[in-house]
C-alpha cells in the first residue's frame, strides 16, 4: 500500500521545554514541522471531502497537545501525541 504524505510547515507554538528550571520559567517558542503518511485511497475514490484528511483538524489537534503540555525533552512529544 502507499501512503500520501501530509505536510505542516512552520507551525510556531508556545510551551513550557526544558530540563532546568530556569528553562520552565515561562513558555518557550517552538517551530514544528510535520509529515504524516496517510492512507487517502478512498477519498479519491468516493470524491467526498469527509473522506479526506482535516487539515485544519490536524492542525488543531497539533496545537491543542503542544500548548497545554509540558516537555522536559522536546523529542518525547511525538510519542506522546501518538499515543
Amino acid at each position: 500500500m502507499t501512503l500520501d504524505r501530509v505536510q505542516i510547515h512552520d507551525l510556531l507554538l508556545r510551551c513550557i521545554v526544558g530540563i532546568n528550571p530556569d528553562e520552565r520559567d515561562k513558555p518557550q517558542d517552538v517551530l514544528i514541522n510535520l509529515t504524516l503518511y496517510v492512507d487517502v485511497r478512498r477519498a479519491g475514490l468516493t470524491d467526498d471531502i469527509t473522506d479526506a484528511v482535516n487539515y485544519k483538524q490536524v492542525t488543531k489537534r497539533v496545537i491543542e497537545f503542544v500548548q497545554n503540555s509540558q516537555f522536559s525533552w522536546w523529542r518525547n512529544w511525538p510519542l506522546k501525541l501518538h499515543g
